[in-house]
């Protein structure tokens, strides 16, 4: 994965010129065919260019101290917790149990096909080298291609590339824990001159066995070296050897898939990698809390130039959608594609699903590690795992929306839309004639499009000094800040700054008077929240009281207005800070007039009459006799339709609002043309 840098970037492309550049166009890949390709700057199919989106799948194959949750208990590297799992749960054979469900569980061809749909062509695989070969034997382990096969497989029936990343290198490339050292600082660099000749050596034999295992593939890419780091200017001819030594060691299985080289400083920095030496290859970079677009881009995109080949995002995110938006339409308008870390989390808000809560029982086994509980007994602690790995599951996770918005739509930038992308009906509840909206789920856009809040993404090499774009880390990956009331496993807006804001998309049926009230807590005197309609303020400020806590939850009777039918943006500004948002509440208020029709079963064709005195639209009341489906079809008083409906009818009480059933003329003709059900009264309002 990433690393925060210790020292800074090395400067030759930092102030790079862009001058001359040819910027390729982002191409169409929604339908790949045949292995990728370079083709001068660009990557291509049989079918043409193609422009990489996609994801890693971080923490599946190789897990991660702080992906784990685990990082505070002071063992982050991948050996470090599987020792750490069989020594909780009483024995290598419990552990594998647990490492072979959290493999089967945690990505599955459901993830590809979910990425797939979502616009995405690419992912990303991190594996560790131990898993498909032995260091001692210097023998591929055919078992351990399971997952790798699997993947391979999903690819090819899905049309999605998979690019397989070796993670974990031979030695360490470099002192980070995803790296696998985590008692000494890896040896494939920094180690001695014999250090390096071994591990170089056995890191090319490592690949030569995975190009033997997939050279006759479709959607295979190889990813040599993740992150690379060569600190000793002396050494940097070591990142280019080891690159060119592997490769040929490839090419002596596998004539035609890509090759991707990651340049040195975590990927960030491409100059201790000389020219081009594969006609099918591409060179990665790495990217994380920059100022965006990235003052190192332009360098690397001359540096793309001057060796007419193509250049591949491998990883950047671990930031808010803002970043995340700015940083992909910067590469796209480069030609640059991206793979983002990460897929999945547990319990995150910057990746593309996220496990809805951490399983209780892992809760205990982390209390534990990190020194805060008592030791759970093995048989309990296999359990808890073994639920934590079923919770990755794609059906038991929740889709993060609003990064996959950030990533794939093309306005983000500039129009805001309602939350995973559903228009909400006001009113949704015909028997309150109501609309409850969840404050959590305001409109999905950026910062001044969707909400503004004071602090949106962070720009920070140095973890410590990272600004937090979000302090609740909850359901949204924006500014605004998101938090759980875990008593009612509900989101709500918190930690509010003086002139923030949020807006809501929703489609208003019934014109007429509609109130809104608010859902709000706080502990704080003199707090009040603004209310404006399509960019109409409504009214004064309504005034916050205080409710003893910050999850004491009260309910304030907002202003009433009058909503024209149609597509509505309704927005929440905080003029002073300190409240939290739970809830919003929209309640129609028009009158209801309910005017005798024919009792009894409704038959196909029957029409009746009802007074109709306004035109918007009609509630009709009626009792069903059994679930199913009816068409109403309103006539004025010349025969001509003014509405057709088809009409959910359940079992017992109906009310169901029929928009711009009504005529000008003041009466309508209903006629119900299909289904079956006892009316009790039809009701125009």
């Amino acid at each position: 994965m990433f690393s925060f840098a210790r020292h800074p970037f090395p400067g030759p492309f930092a102030c790079a010129s862009l001058t001359g550049l040819l910027v390729l166009a982002a191409a169409s890949d929604m339908r790949a065919d045949g292995p990728l390709r370079r083709q001068a700057r660009a990557l291509v199919d049989d079918d043409g260019p193609v422009l990489l989106k996609g994801f890693n799948v971080g923490n599946w194959l190789v897990q991660e101290g702080y992906l784990m949750h685990i990082d505070s208990a002071g063992y982050k590297s991948p050996s470090e917790f599987r020792a750490k799992v069989a020594d909780l749960v009483g024995g290598q054979a419990q552990a594998d149990q647990f490492f072979t469900a959290w493999r089967d569980d945690f990505f599955t061809e459901a993830d590809v096909q979910a990425l797939k749909a979502a616009g995405g062509n690419s992912f990303r695989i991190p594996f560790h080298y131990k898993d498909v070969f032995d260091p001692v034997a210097r023998r591929p382990i055919p078992a351990g291609f399971k997952y790798l096969d699997s993947c391979v497989a999903w690819g090819r029936r899905n049309h999605v590339h998979m690019i397989l990343d070796l993670h974990v290198a031979p030695g360490g490339q470099n002192p980070m824990e995803h790296s696998d050292v985590p008692a000494e600082p890896g040896k494939l660099f920094a180690g001695t001159a014999a250090d390096f000749e071994f591990y170089a050596k056995l890191t090319a034999e490592v690949w030569k066995a995975v190009a033997e295992r997939y050279k006759s593939e479709t959607y295979v890419s190889y990813d040599l070296i993740n992150e690379p780091l060569v600190e000793d200017p002396g050494q940097h001819w070591r990142l280019e050897q080891i690159h060119r030594r592997v490769t040929d060691s490839i090419r002596k299985a596998d004539k035609t898939h890509l090759i991707i080289a990651e340049g040195n400083w975590w990927g960030s920095w491409l100059q201790p990698l000389g020219p081009r030496w594969d006609e099918n290859m591409a060179f990665s970079t790495h990217n994380y809390w920059t100022r965006v677009p990235d003052v190192k881009r332009s360098g690397q995109v001359d540096w793309s130039v001057a060796q007419n080949t193509p250049i591949w995002h491998g990883e950047t995110g671990e930031n808010s959608n803002v970043w995340y938006n700015i940083e992909r339409r910067d590469l796209e308008s480069k030609g640059i594609g991206w793979s983002w870390w990460t897929w999945k989390k547990i319990e995150g808000i910057s990746g593309g699903w996220t496990t809805t809560a951490t399983p209780g029982g892992y809760q205990e086994v982390l209390r534990f590690w990190q020194g805060t509980g008592s030791r759970p007994d093995a048989e309990n602690a296999l359990a808890a795992l073994m639920d934590l790995a079923a919770s990755t599951r794609l059906d038991a996770c929740r889709k993060n929306y609003d990064v996959f918005d950030a990533l794939f739509r093309k306005d983000h930038h500039s129009v805001g839309i309602p939350y995973a992308d559903r228009l909400r009906d006001i009113p949704e509840d015909p028997s309150s004639r109501s609309t409850r909206l969840k404050a959590a789920e305001y409109d999905m856009g950026t910062q001044g499009v969707a909400y503004s809040d004071s602090a949106f993404m962070s720009i920070s090499i140095q973890k410590d000094s990272a600004v937090q774009w979000n302090q609740g880390w909850s359901y949204r990956n924006d500014g605004v800040d998101v938090y759980m009331d875990w008593s009612s496993g509900e989101p709500f807006i918190g930690g509010t700054s003086p002139g923030e804001w949020v807006d809501f998309t929703v489609n208003v049926l019934d014109s007429g008077p509609h109130r809104i009230d608010l859902n709000v807590s706080t502990p704080e005197p003199g707090r009040r929240i603004q209310l404006e309609v399509d960019g109409i303020r409504l009214g004064g400020d309504i005034a916050i009281p205080e409710t003893g806590g910050w999850t004491n939850w009260t309910d304030v009777e907002g202003p009433t207005v009058d909503l024209k039918a149609g597509r509505r943006t309704l927005r929440v500004l905080f003029p002073v800070g300190l409240q939290n948002l739970r809830a919003l509440t929209l309640v129609s208020l028009a009158p209801v007039v309910s005017m005798p029709v024919p009792r009894g079963t409704i038959r196909p064709g029957m029409e009746f009459l009802a007074c109709n005195p306004v035109p918007g639209g009609a509630w009709l009341s009626y009792l069903g006799a059994s679930d199913g489906n009816a068409e109403v079809v309103a006539l004025d008083l010349t025969g001509s339709v003014t509405g057709r409906w088809t009409i959910k009818a359940r079992a017992g009480a109906n009310l169901v609002f029929l928009p711009g059933a009504g005529t000008e003329m003041g009466l309508a003709a209903v006629t119900v043309s299909a289904g079956k059900a006892h009316c009790r009264g039809m009701m125009m309002r």
